[in-house]
């Protein structure tokens, strides 16, 4: 009989986790306890119950949603090891190659050298080889680096902070493994994004707890702070509903959404770890600013954080929804254009006191762009230059004096013209974060208003710019405030750029000038 890919993938695995158990060390918590050495002391999961389950776990694809030094990159480490000992190879990456290099150095080399397989091994500790196996530790920011190598089990660390492209070509490396392991792990940034996003995708394993006291099952996590408190003149981790204290070691993994066979998940925080409650709420409590506590809950509790006053709220956006229809023909309009594998257009009105927008929609080809051009007599139109730059190009060269190709990347505001070989365009730079601030302050002021949400394309326009969120950065010079996006944010940049296609359009085309009176354009009959 003939199996599929997946079926033999599955045989394979099966034999491999019955040829651990057969080695007599009971699989890979088995052998960590009679090889790995750890401070000086043998391997065991004194004080790291929530781990237990991690080792004896076999998924072939995890993720891990982490807070920091939670054991995870030593998991993996002793995983490698194991896998290795028993012929196969191990890819690890990091984002960088000085930090592969110095983990290797720091990190694995003593693990192996305290191990009792140090003398099954040989080559430098970034690229250890044992009989048949070996474990090599790699960067992403080279794109050679990543296509040079082949693995059967590859380890993303420190994903929120690695080149999302390299990622995915990194994880090409196991195609043709028969065992084609995978693991990704990071502490997470922003919603939506890295290792959030992904964690998202899986079966989402919590560390729920019991309450002796009362029976209430629950996640530590989801009842924060109030599952930390005092009992006794003692800070202890405390049952949310009876106040009694519970112990994180009595906790099980429990999957959100155990019907996604395809990742496993697993979220980490230090409410199931052994970190002293009492230093759990100091850091919480002396976190007062944005980027402090989205270190607090990015490092110590594990999750992604943006601060909520940073973004548009659902009241923010329904209070600019007006009484009115979308339009499907206008005069005097402007237009803003996100560009990809998809098109996003904003059509808007000017008007004495607000930008009105009366049009939006998907497209597939940029040539459609051209009837919204003519339906609605639009005088300004700005588009993204990238990353169909050649496209885009094209597109303002229909529309000459009417067309700007934009680069969202700039340092500053510019206006000029660029040279092409097919012939010149004219261009805008815009400094995101400065672009995004004018955009949402605009909404905010009910500078703009939006049509009733009788269209699916209005909901998805209120959807994004409900999706980015404003951060405040630390940086080696000071702080910088930059806007991310929980989710899809192609229209809002269409919005971004409707409001800078206002800026660009001559007075005498019904549109507000940069300064002084405003002139309005307006809807006509179709």
């Amino acid at each position: 009989m003939d199996l599929t890919e997946e079926e033999l993938r599955m045989v394979v695995n099966g034999v491999l986790q019955r040829r651990f158990e057969r080695s007599g060390v009971g699989g890979l918590a088995g052998f960590a306890r009679r090889y790995i050495k750890l401070r000086g002391g043998r391997f065991s999961f004194a004080d790291h119950a929530y781990l237990k389950a991690i080792y004896d776990d076999s998924a072939e694809r995890t993720v891990f949603m982490k807070a920091a030094q939670v054991g995870l990159s030593t998991y993996h480490l002793i995983k490698a090891i194991r896998l290795a000992d028993e012929g196969y190879k191990t890819v690890y990456f990091l984002p960088t190659g000085d930090q592969a290099r110095a983990f290797a150095r720091e990190r694995f080399k003593p693990l192996l050298e305290n191990s009792g397989l140090a003398g099954r091994v040989a080559g430098p500790a970034d690229r250890i080889t044992f009989a048949d196996g070996a474990v090599l530790f790699h960067g992403l920011r080279s794109e050679a680096g990543v296509r040079s190598v082949d693995a059967d089990f590859i380890v993303m660390d420190e994903l929120d902070v690695s080149p999302a492209d390299r990622v995915v070509l990194a994880t090409d490396r196991i195609l043709h493994s028969e065992l084609g392991w995978v693991s990704y792990l990071s502490t997470p940034t922003y919603p939506g994004i890295g290792v959030s996003r992904l964690f998202d995708e899986s079966d989402r394993r919590h560390w729920l707890v019991r309450c002796v006291g009362c029976g209430f099952d629950f996640d530590p996590d989801d009842h924060f702070p109030d599952c930390i408190g005092e009992v006794g003149g003692t800070v202890s981790r405390i049952c949310a509903r009876c106040g009694r204290p519970f112990y994180p070691e009595a906790g099980r993994w429990v999957a959100a959404h155990p019907s996604e066979k395809a990742l496993r998940g697993y979220h980490v925080s230090h409410l199931a770890t052994a970190l002293p409650a009492a230093e759990i709420l100091r850091q919480y409590r002396e976190a007062e600013r944005p980027f402090e506590l989205r270190r607090f809950y990015n490092s110590v509790l594990g999750v992604p954080y943006h601060d909520p006053s940073g973004g548009l709220s659902a009241e923010e956006l329904n209070g600019c929804i007006g009484d009115y229809a979308p339009a499907q023909v206008a005069d005097g309009a402007v237009m803003g254009v996100d560009t990809g594998d998809t098109i996003y257009a904003v059509v808007a009105l000017p008007e004495q006191t607000r930008l009105k927008v009366v049009y939006a929609c998907e497209a597939d080809h940029f040539e459609e762009l051209d009837g919204l051009m003519g339906r609605f007599g639009a005088a300004a139109c700005v588009v993204d230059a990238m990353p169909y730059k050649a496209s885009a190009s094209d597109f303002a060269r229909r529309f000459p004096g009417r067309v700007w190709i934009a680069y969202l990347g700039a340092q500053r505001y510019y206006v000029d013209v660029e040279r092409q070989a097919a012939g010149a365009v004219q261009r805008v730079g815009l400094d995101r974060s400065s672009a995004f601030d004018e955009t949402v302050t605009a909404v905010r002021r009910r500078e703009v208003s939006f049509p009733r949400r009788d269209d699916p394309a209005v909901d998805r326009l209120l959807e994004h710019l409900g999706n980015i969120y404003r951060v405040v950065e630390e940086t080696t010079t000071g702080y910088r405030a930059v806007w991310k996006s929980a989710g899809p944010d192609h229209y809002a940049c269409a919005l971004l750029f409707a409001l800078t296609a206002t800026r660009l359009a001559p007075a005498s085309g019904g549109l507000p000038a940069v300064a002084g009176k405003r002139r309005v354009g307006r809807e006509v009959e179709g």
